[in-house]
């Protein structure tokens, strides 16, 4: 698609306009980046996601749209290694077991994770450590 002329700036807004609209006016690549195709990849999968939910496909384009939004303010501009496949997995079931975790119902969550006490203690005490870290930041930076 084109890009916007001068005398027009009145009909497009990209602060208020539709993600996918903002997309398709800045085509697959802006000033050598691949990010609005990216964007266009998490929109979707968020989309579909939704739609399999049981959303409507307004309920899904806007939900998709909001997302993506409060993705690129808290994320963007920064590069992020996230996990993907079992590991990606895996840190969710600790951050999970971690959140239910009561202190009186480790034989309960171990049977419902299939895990030994002994490896859900681990788990534990490493989403303690990476809590506590956060809580309080670090003391010194190492250099």
């Amino acid at each position: 698609m084109s890009k916007p002329k001068p005398d027009q700036p009145a009909l497009f807004d990209a602060l208020t306009c539709d993600a996918l609209d903002l997309i398709d006016r800045l085509g697959d690549e802006v000033d050598g980046l691949k990010w609005p195709e990216r964007l266009h990849t998490l929109y979707e999968l968020i989309r579909q996601m939704n739609l399999r939910a049981g959303m409507t496909e307004q309920k899904a384009a806007l939900d998709a749209r909001d997302r993506c939004i409060v993705i690129g303010d808290y994320l963007g501009g920064r590069a992020y290694n996230i996990p993907r496949g079992d590991a990606l997995r895996l840190a969710l079931r600790d951050k999970q077991i971690w959140l239910d975790s009561r202190g009186n119902n480790h034989e309960a969550l171990a049977r419902q994770h299939d895990l030994d006490v002994t490896h859900l203690y681990r788990i534990l005490r490493q989403q303690k450590a990476l809590y506590q870290s956060k809580l309080q930041g670090r003391l010194f930076d190492e250099s």
